[in-house]
């Protein structure tokens, strides 16, 4: 309902008979708050991609775990957008669009990476999003 009031509010919201609806544009597009946290949360809880790989550069530790140089890593996606070190209002396995209003708006850069991450990260992320 929220997300509705918020497409009513800037007059996006489609009727019946199309009146009074404006065309969607970047500028009304980027004043849409609520729809864009409703966004964000569908890819944090639902990735395009369920896991991407990474070849470690450098012998390393992780959380205990020795990682070799030239080894090929396994992300799963759904795990770290997920993860309670990261996600902190409400139950991280939670569909809650509001967190990205609240405390959780300022997430670590790599917490939620549903295009991958870096320079590998997928070149039509920009395009999806505007989508």
């Amino acid at each position: 309902q929220r997300m509705k009031d918020e497409l009513r509010e800037h007059h996006l919201l489609m009727t019946n008979d199309l009146t009074g609806v404006l065309p969607l544009t970047l500028d009304n597009l980027s004043s849409l708050t609520y729809c864009e946290c409703v966004t964000k949360e569908v890819l944090r809880l639902a990735p395009v991609a369920g896991l991407t790989t990474r070849i470690a550069t450098r012998d390393t530790m992780v959380d205990n775990t020795k990682i070799h140089r030239g080894q090929t890593v396994f992300i799963a996606i759904h795990n770290i957008n997920t993860d309670t070190r990261y996600w902190h209002h409400a139950d991280p396995q939670q569909f809650a669009p509001e967190r990205f209003l609240a405390e959780d708006q300022n997430y670590p850069q790599f917490a939620m990476i549903p295009f991958g991450g870096g320079h590998r990260a997928c070149i039509g992320q920009e395009l999806a999003w505007l989508e």
